[in-house]
């Protein structure tokens, strides 16, 4: 069989296998019916992005996400695979680093870093052909809690080089796990290997040298003085004989590596606060994305730049196809993106992924549409619609998403500010400003005309604290009242089913009930020992039902994770509800008022009977703690989201 075809044949394996697990299971080709808890019926979307890798044949691309690695076919951008390390549905792992081998063989991804169990696997070798795991890496004592910035595998994937914060290169032998190697000095976590696999670089003390290393048995080969200025930000093998490196004052130079001659490029551009950059060999193409959005491509042959993206949010990872002619970047808001190098037109957009949001759960009254993780979806057909953090400018460092009781406006909030927009098109309405610290949380009264948002006492911009309630006419946008009276941010607000009574839940552990349409404070209810985190009514107004967190400047943890119901009438605790492990973010009361529904960092939802008090049932949710839950305006539907970005939906209709 000759080379041609052998390259065909491993092409169609690969295909076959990445299918193979789902179609063995007897899985739909639906993604978002993939590797479901029990009791759940549909997953909205892909979970939180964090970097983005194409095949060596170009073929397919990977995408690393908290609930795993993402393969796509890069013709069709369809979804072929959800890789995760198991296949028997057990909770998905977060994946945040991802790079292929050369031969296209071999996987490896990395999971964030995680204090926690000396046993706990975080760099993962695949097998790329069955989207199998094939090794752990054994890191072992004194790197379990270093974070990994950089990593990539030999070109024939038996070899793993990872860059640690404590300033040591550790090669690994992905065959069996053991570590193999530790280079110690160097100080910028850039790493290149030759496309023939024999030779390392890297970065020396004060990045003023490049060390070029023997990768098998890891000797110094020879040493590249950098001199002058040019500190090096990045490097890449253009060939076994010739490498390039950039810095962040416009300077691109191609090394000699027989003669240590270089030949140096002056970009001109957007380069100021450089943080991700990619190098195609076969184009000469340097692609880059600054601190301040910009994402441009400089020819190094002409030296022209052309910015081909100016987004409102932060790239986190940049990557070219083989051939040099696509594009991909991953965005901090869980976009990812493609141009085409010929035309540097936007060519494709992958939807699904989400970035770090605060999220509350809302269904519109019609039960149609769902807002949550950032996201707009249409439960017919389980897609999103559009993301709602794109409609701010500049990084979003809290935010929180709700939906207007008919379904027609939406809340998202960026740290102080407010957004209104329309929520079928996401076009924007406008911006509350007033607070002055982030805003916590956000809620409609029941006819949609008033809007109370509560600051979290906490802030990027400023040292001045913001315990305030603030009201807003929803038709006008004009700010109508600022209600004082927490002594610490507001964690919850929830208006009464008949609009007459606004309850606010603060980190003071006090829920205070005032009247939103003078601004009065009725009365206060105490007994709480943390933070009130979450609050909800019944449907009949009667009741409330509160949690608590805890808080780290007065260190009063919820002793008992306990949800409380208080009556309403005489302003008492009523009844307490135990069972979670954990600290509960979020409880929702059905339609019929006869459940509460309660999500917890224990990772799971209960439901609990009204009347009764007792526990009805327990789902389990991704792994990852729940931080809200909704029931459908019928009650047959609760939807849960997670810390993952992900919402899961839940049948209660033969509950």
């Amino acid at each position: 069989m000759g080379h041609a075809e052998n390259k065909r044949m491993r092409v169609l394996i690969t295909i076959l296998f990445l299918l193979l697990p789902f179609s063995q299971n007897g899985w739909t080709d639906d993604y978002r019916q993939w590797y479901l808890p029990e009791g759940a019926t549909m997953r909205l979307g892909k979970g939180k992005v964090s970097g983005i890798a194409f095949s060596p044949n170009g073929k397919h691309f990977a995408v690393a996400s908290s609930i795993g690695i993402w393969i796509y076919d890069s013709r069709t951008y369809k979804e072929i695979a959800l890789m995760t390390d198991n296949w028997e549905n057990i909770s998905p792992i977060a994946m945040n680093k991802i790079t292929f081998s050369q031969d296209g063989s071999t996987i490896a991804t990395i999971s964030p870093t995680y204090g926690g169990s000396s046993d706990y696997v975080r760099i993962r070798i695949w097998n790329a052909y069955t989207g199998r795991i094939k090794t752990y890496i054994k890191e072992g004592p004194g790197t379990d809690n270093t974070a990994i910035a950089a990593f990539l595998l030999s070109p024939n994937g038996k070899t793993l080089v990872t860059w640690y914060y404590d300033r040591k290169i550790r090669l690994w032998d992905t065959q069996t796990g053991e570590h193999k190697a530790t280079l110690t000095g160097q100080v910028n976590p850039t790493l290149a290997i030759s496309p023939n696999g024999n030779m390392l670089a890297s970065v020396g003390e004060n990045a003023t040298s490049i060390q070029l290393r023997d990768m098998e048995t890891t000797q110094l080969i020879k040493t590249i003085p950098i001199g002058g200025t040019h500190k090096v930000n990045w490097l890449a093998f253009f060939s076994d004989a010739v490498l390039v490196t950039g810095n962040l004052h416009e300077t691109v130079r191609f090394w000699n590596l027989n003669t240590l001659d270089h030949t140096e490029i002056k970009l001109t551009g957007n380069i100021e606060y450089l943080q991700v950059s990619s190098f195609s060999p076969t184009t000469r193409m340097l692609a880059s994305a600054t601190r301040n959005d910009v994402v441009q491509l400089w020819d190094l042959q002409t030296q022209q730049s052309t910015v081909i993206s100016a987004s409102n949010t932060r790239t986190l990872s940049l990557t070219f196809s083989s051939d040099g002619l696509c594009l991909g970047c991953a965005g901090v808001d869980g976009s990812i993106r493609f141009y085409d190098f010929k035309t540097q037109q936007n060519i494709a957009n992958i939807t699904g992924h989400s970035g770090y949001r605060k999220s509350s759960l809302a269904f519109s009254q019609d039960g149609k549409i769902l807002v949550g993780v950032g996201q707009l979806w249409d439960l017919k057909t389980g897609l999103s619609q559009h993301s709602l953090i794109l409609n701010f400018t500049g990084p979003s460092y809290y935010a929180y998403d709700t939906l207007s009781p008919d379904g027609k406006k939406m809340v998202s909030t960026n740290n102080e500010n407010i957004l209104l927009s329309h929520a079928h098109t996401g076009a924007p309405i406008t911006i509350l400003t007033g607070h002055f610290n982030n805003v916590g949380c956000v809620a409609f009264s029941p006819d949609g005309q008033t809007l109370a948002s509560g600051s979290s006492g906490n802030s990027v911009s400023t040292s001045r604290t913001d315990f305030t309630i603030r009201l807003w006419n929803v038709l006008t946008g004009q700010h109508r009242a600022v209600l004082n009276g927490h002594t610490n941010g507001i964690k919850s607000i929830a208006f009464s089913p008949d609009g007459q009574t606004l309850a606010s839940g603060g980190a003071d552990s006090t829920i205070r009930l005032w009247d939103p349409h003078t601004g009065q404070h009725k009365t206060t209810l105490s007994g709480h020992t943390g933070p009130v985190v979450y609050i909800a009514f019944s449907p009949d107004g009667k009741t409330l039902a509160s949690t608590t967190g805890y808080t780290s400047y007065r260190h009063v943890p919820n002793p008992d994770n306990a949800i409380w119901l208080w009556d309403l009438n005489t302003g008492k605790h009523k009844e307490t509800y135990l069972g979670h492990t954990e600290e509960v973010n979020s409880i929702a009361f059905s339609p019929d008022g006869k459940t509460l529904a309660s999500a917890s960092k224990d990772t799971t939802i209960r439901l609990w009977d009204i009347q009764t008090g007792k526990h009805l049932m327990t789902f389990t949710g991704d792994g990852k703690e729940d931080s809200s839950v909704a029931f459908s305006p019928d009650g047959k539907i609760l939807a849960s989201s997670h810390r993952n970005g992900t919402i899961l939906l839940w049948d209660l209709s033969k509950k």
